[in-house]
């Protein structure tokens, strides 16, 4: 939108006189100059007048002489005024360059780590007063390092003060499936004082680094965070008006390499934290995709106060600072925001640099904000709430807008600022020159800013030079760049330049070979020196002494013998990619790459997309001026991996390599030069040993070979046809690239981690995940020159195989199911004589009935029919031998009859009610105690209002699906169990998943706070999921139900969010239940939804709600048609909350609702406060006395598990406009169970009238399901 831009009046020559500042102290006035004019002085009178009604917050400005007030609103606080202040300009002088300084040396424990698997255990094995101390290297982490629990002063650090040199890597900031990696660094629940220090984390999903509730005392410190899927540094609130505090992020790099995945990304965002300080940092690149606006920067907001940012650079990003967002009752209050420079090119579009929004008593000064005239209004304060404001010295090339009833002082702020005040506007550098006179010594002298942007004093000259850079007095700027390329004039891009002496950086070469360094001082002394693995440089660095103008150093790069793998001549030189996203184009072309010398042999690993009809195959290669022939393709699955060769016998400059394939497809393609191959032959055929050749419709990828030469290796090549996801390399193996592209498949290529010393030995190439997708495998024997190793040996034989053995573990022989069954078979298989695993096929007699491919290795067999049934497994392995386990024997008994149906001349309407006595308690089961491919598993599952609730009944296999942990949001299917005896716990037929396919955050784009899946409802063998924001302030969800496949595996086919009915989602996306085939016509709809309560009460039903609606509507339209039959809009509540009763309370959670067949009850179930209403801290001492719950927030003790009675007569007449949906009450309330209070949620079997509830933390802090017969009255 459009916004206005403010003029700003030139300053005139004169004071006001004593009228003038009465006006101005009445309000009148709109600019009142001050200046110490010869023609017209200003008396005491009147600047006293002034000054005693300019209301600054704290000690932020002292005025001098010249500069003007403009204000906007007039309080009796006095300023103090200094008039003693000349004018008199002054030239330049030296600052001093800001580095980072070194950490001091660990204190306590020190565990060192040097592989991803020693990381792990140790921030498995973390305890208090320890430093994990991290040795170089790039660690591509398997899982997220997790603290969470009681510490005190931890720390994460690199070796070494070089960020570089250790790099946490994650999946991919675009790669949904994350596996066990969402986030980089993730702490909760009591952690006192922790540091995160020199190292580099970067491509994860979500956050690099997440502080949740129960931290203290985070420090980031030297961390260079690169491409966030959300945000980079993560806070978040505790939900009772506490998070975390005293937090500081300082000489950071935060940046995009291009852009954000979407608008949904900050560099740093705080959510009520207190007294963070985020200074010295750089954040570049924070933009959305085009025609998107990313979030601020540094967001700090949802009640926080008291920051201070200061000294940061920002460089081209969408948003900048901001002190607040929405009005929130003080979205932020309190703090500084001082000496940052703040810049967006011409070409970047974007918005406000400042915005301090509902935040009073906050101050902004000394500021440089420069966005190239991309936003007219650079600085802004908006909202009534943000009072008490000073916005003093700043410089900016539009005007500062208060806005939406702001109001605050603006003094000694410069305006249209132009690129000629600055050293290099072009390149974010916003230090002044010396011609910038309209700033330097212009600014209002501040005790609350004594320094600049790099740390140097002010003032240097008279006065407060106005901007983020005080001007100094003998010092000019220069700068010191050039170029990096080899002997031919090629660029040799990503070089390591480094600066020394007077002051110290570093950059690298871009794709051009260019470097610089600017802003150096005059007469220093300096020393470039560039640095790249493989490489040493003429000359090898370049001196200047007592720099007095711009200067050039060359270098020309001159490419080293590569390093050779151990004990082997043979030795990997160049590795060169490109990657195609989608059927674009018939080519795939690698990046520009030149080898070190002659005689190398070249690989090129392809492989590429396909229809389902199949044919897709590279057709030919050119690169180099070479001749390319294939070594191997294969295509057995959809999609082709191929090897073609080439060799080179001179050495080869700035080419490139293009595949082209028969047809438009996705693909990539790595090329490998390799030294030390044997020349012989024609075009590499000398260096290729043997081949090998893998293929499956669903299976782990692998492949075999044996080798045929002493020191040889082994490469492979793979496509995944069915989905974008990482591999889990076997054992001794690396990766040589893979690409994943958002929507599609996964390519890659992959390599042994070094030669296979002997020969005859059988090696394979494979990857244990993912294990259930098509995939094409084609590796081949690359070999090394003959007589470049010691003699080849006569070659061992193959061992003769030794069987596989195998068991069936579950179910155990003699069980008994009811039909139609669904149990999980299993078996354990253990491989011999140097084998591997294969597979495990299951049998029922001769039928086949499933297979697995990785441990441990199980099916869901669902469906059984009544029988007895003779259950096998056999085991193969990668040589072929097979072997048939010892059958287990299970029954499948024939159901139990339906319910009886309703006597002769019995109508809905005369239906019986159900009462307390109906629920017979049967026994409970436990959920498993594994995490189910998830980081928590069900822990915690269904607390706290914040779900994952997502319980629901699925009778095609007589199991129910169920939430897990709340922070993870995923769901899993269990098979019920056939007894109760002993409370068995349930086999998962599914793993925890996230049902919605990263869709959740679409119900509320625009909401930051937490998405919940809440009701989940199983109809047309699809499942139906509920959810909603926690927090929705703003009241801007529209949008909560999904449909999905019961199969969770499956990708793409999720349907929604869409709209329930005309109401806010609050109402129907909790808890939902299937009507009655008998009662459908008279609701008039399949399906009932509701929800109750939440974290914005104003906004939900004051009571149990339920909304009929089609869930075959769930089809992709904007709105479901939903008719309200049940609930209570604020102002009409079920019950007064403020006084104990036995109906609604403000801390209830209804969490469950059952419409059993052959009765006219609807049926809801959750935990109800039985005491009057308390907002405070419970426990047995605080505001509230709750000795259950100690937590901040509203108490109604004591509490129960209960269940609210409606009769479905009462629902029918509200459909008829009889009654009002807030006129029904229940024909009854009575606990469900005193054994417990909360319920995660209820499943309803309506054939076997069984009612399953969730109890919530019953099983250590997990859930038990407590299993209930409905018996019809």
């Amino acid at each position: 939108m459009a916004r206005p831009v403010a003029t700003i009046r030139r300053l005139t020559d004169w004071c006001p006189g004593d009228e003038s500042a009465r006006r101005f102290a009445r309000g009148d006035a709109s600019d009142v100059p001050l200046h110490a004019s010869a023609h017209r002085p200003c008396s005491p009178r009147a600047l006293l007048l002034i000054a005693t009604t300019t209301l600054v917050v704290g000690s932020a400005l002292a005025l001098s002489a010249g500069m003007f007030i403009r204000y906007r609103f007039a309080v009796t606080t006095a300023l103090l005024v200094s008039t003693s202040a000349s004018w008199s300009p002054h030239s330049g002088h030296v600052r001093a360059a800001t580095a980072v300084p070194s950490l001091p040396p660990p204190s306590g424990a020190v565990v060192t780590v040097s592989t991803e698997p020693q990381l792990q255990s140790a921030i498995r094995q973390l305890a208090s007063n320890t430093t994990i101390l991290i040795a170089p290297g790039t660690y591509q982490l398997t899982g997220t390092l997790y603290i969470n629990g009681a510490y005190t002063n931890v720390a994460i650090r690199g070796s070494a003060d070089d960020r570089d040199s250790v790099v946490l890597k994650g999946p991919g900031m675009n790669v949904a499936a994350y596996g066990e990696a969402p986030y980089g660094i993730w702490t909760g629940g009591n952690v006192q004082g922790i540091t995160i220090a020199n190292l580099t984390i970067r491509d994860f999903y979500y956050h690099p680094i997440i502080f949740n509730a129960g931290t203290q005392r985070p420090r980031v410190y030297n961390v260079q965070l690169i491409d966030a899927g959300q945000q980079f540094v993560k806070s978040n609130p505790d939900g009772a008006g506490g998070g975390v505090n005293d937090g500081v992020v300082e000489y950071s790099v935060i940046e995009y390499t291009t852009t954000a995945r979407d608008s949904y990304v900050n560099g740093v965002d705080v959510h009520t934290g207190a007294n963070w300080i985020v200074r010295d940092n750089v954040f570049r690149n924070l933009v959305a995709p085009p025609g998107g606006l990313a979030g601020p920067a540094l967001l700090m907001w949802n009640h926080s106060s008291n920051t201070i940012a200061e000294r940061n650079l920002f460089i081209n990003c969408s948003r900048g600072i901001s002190y607040g967002l929405e009005v929130a009752g003080f979205d932020h209050s309190g703090g500084i925001i001082r000496n940052n420079m703040i810049f967006r090119g011409a070409g970047q579009p974007g918005d406000v640099g400042i915005m301090v929004a509902d935040s009073p008593n906050t101050q902004v000064l000394n500021n440089t904000v420069f966005l190239s005239g991309t936003y007219g209004t650079p600085i802004e304060y908006r909202f009534a709430g943000t009072q008490n404001v000073v916005i003093g010295n700043n410089l900016l090339d539009g005007a500062i807008w208060a806005r939406d009833g702001a109001t605050g002082v603006e003094a000694g702020n410069l305006a249209g600022a132009q690129a000629s005040m600055f050293v290099d506007a072009a390149a974010g550098d916003l230090h002044l020159v010396a011609s910038a006179t309209s700033a330097i010594d212009r600014g209002l002298n501040s005790p609350a800013v004594t320094s600049d942007f790099d740390g140097q004093v002010r003032p240097q000259g008279s006065a407060y030079d106005i901007g983020a850079d005080e001007f100094g007095a003998t010092a000019t700027a220069y700068r010191i760049g050039g170029r990096v390329a080899d002997a031919n004039g090629a660029a040799v891009a990503s070089a390591t330049v480094s600066l020394s002496g007077s002051q110290s950086q570093s950059t690298t070469s871009d794709a051009t070979g260019s470097y610089a360094f600017s802003s150096l001082a005059a007469g220093g002394t300096y020393t470039v020196t560039p640095s790249k693995s493989g490489y040493t440089f003429t000359p090898t660095d370049a001196f200047f002494s007592g720099l007095g103008a711009n200067q050039t150093a060359n270098f020309t790069a001159v490419p080293t013998a590569p390093a050779t793998p151990p004990g082997a001549a043979l030795a990997i030189d160049v590795v060169a990619s490109g990657d195609q996203t989608n059927a674009s184009g018939r080519t795939l072309k690698t990046s520009t790459f030149s080898t070190a010398g002659g005689s190398e042999l070249l690989l090129a690993f392809v492989t590429a997309d396909d229809s389902p009809a199949g044919g897709t195959v590279v057709s030919s290669i050119a690169g180099g001026g070479l001749t390319w022939q294939l070594v191997r393709r294969t295509n057995a699955q959809v999609g082709t991996a191929e090897i073609w060769r080439a060799f080179a016998a001179s050495r080869l400059s700035n080419v490139s390599v293009t595949a082209t394939i028969s047809s438009a497809q996705a693909g990539s393609i790595t090329v490998v030069t390799f030294t030390g191959a044997d020349p012989s032959g024609t075009n590499g055929s000398g260096a290729i040993g043997a081949t090998g050749s893998g293929n499956a419709k669903a299976g782990a990828p692998t492949a075999s070979l044996t080798t045929t030469r002493n020191n040889s290796w082994v490469f492979g090549v793979g496509n995944d046809w069915d989905h974008p996801a990482s591999r889990t390399l076997g054992p001794n193996q690396a990766m040589v690239h893979e690409y994943m592209p958002s929507v599609g498949d996964t390519y890659w290529a992959q390599r042994m981690t070094s030669v296979t010393a002997t020969s005859g030995t059988r090696v394979t190439i494979n990857d244990t995940a993912p294990s259930g997708d098509r995939y094409n495998l084609t590796i081949c024997e690359v070999l090394p020159a003959s007589g470049a190793t010691s003699p080849t040996p006569t070659p061992t034989p193959m061992p003769t195989p030794v069987a596989p053995t195998v068991t069936v573990t579950s179910p155990a022989s003699g069980t008994t199911y009811t039909s139609p069954a669904s149990m999980t078979v299993a078996a354990s298989a253990t491989a011999n004589g140097g084998a591997m695993i294969a597979k495990v096929d299951f049998f029922a007699g001769t039928s086949a009935i499933g297979s697995d491919t990785t441990a441990p290795y199980s099916i869901a067999w669902s469906g059984v029919a009544a029988g007895t049934y003779s259950l096998t497994a056999v085991v193969t392995d990668n040589l072929g031998a097979t072997t048939r386990s010892a059958p287990v024997t299970v029954t499948v008994n024939a159901p139990a009859p339906a319910p009886p149906p309703p006597p002769p001349g019995t109508t809905p309407s005369t239906a019986p009610l159900v009462q307390q006595a109906s629920l017979q308690y049967l026994g409970s089961f436990a959920v498993p105690g594994t995490t189910l491919g998830s980081t928590y598993g069900f822990n915690a599952a269904g607390t706290g209002g914040l779900g994952t609730y997502a319980m629901a009944f699925n009778p095609a296999r007589k199991s129910i699906f169920l939430g897990g942990h709340p922070y993870e949001q995923r769901v899993a299917e269990l098979a019920i169990p056939a007894s109760l005896t002993d409370t068995p716990t349930a086999t998962a037929l599914q793993n925890l998943i996230d049902p919605l396919e990263g869709k959740l955050n679409s119900i509320n784009p625009t909401d930051p706070n937490s998405k919940v899946i809440g009701s989940a409802l199983v109809y047309n063998n699809q499942l139906f999921i509920g959810a909603f924001s926690y927090y929705d302030g703003a009241a801007t969800q529209t949008r909560s139900e999904f449909s999905r496949p019961l199969d969770l595996s499956s990708q793409g086919k999720v349907v929604g969010p869409v709209k329930i009915g005309d109401r806010y989602p609050g109402w129907v996306d909790k808890y939902a239940a299937l009507i009655p085939p008998e009662w459908q016509a008279a609701f008039g709809g399949p399906a009932l939804a509701g929800g109750t309560l939440g974290a914005i009460n104003s906004l939900q039903s004051w009571g149990p709600s339920a909304t009929v609606f089609d869930p075959a509507q769930v089809n992709g339209i904007t709105t479901v048609a939903g008719a309200t039959l049940l609930g209570y809009p604020y102002g009409t509540p079920l019950a007064d909350t403020a006084t104990g009763n036995q109906y609604l309370s403000q801390a209830d959670f209804i969490t469950g609702m059952v419409f059993p067949a052959g009765t006219r009850s609807v049926l809801f179930f959750g935990r109800h406060g039985l005491g009057s209403y308390c907002y405070g801290t419970g426990g047995t001492a605080g505001d509230c006395y709750d000795p259950d719950d100690g937590s901040k927030g509203i108490h109604s003790y004591p509490y129960r598990s209960q269940v609210w009675a409606y009769d479905a007569n009462d629902l029918v007449a509200v459909k008829a406009g009889q009654k009002q949906s807030y006129q029904v009450m229940p024909y009854a309330v009575w606990q469900l169970d005193a054994s417990f209070q909360d319920v995660q949620g209820v499943a309803y079997d309506s054939a076997a009238q069984r009612l399953y509830v969730s109890q919530v933390y019953a099983d250590n802090t997990k859930p038990l399901i407590r299993v209930y017969q409905i018996v019809v009255p």
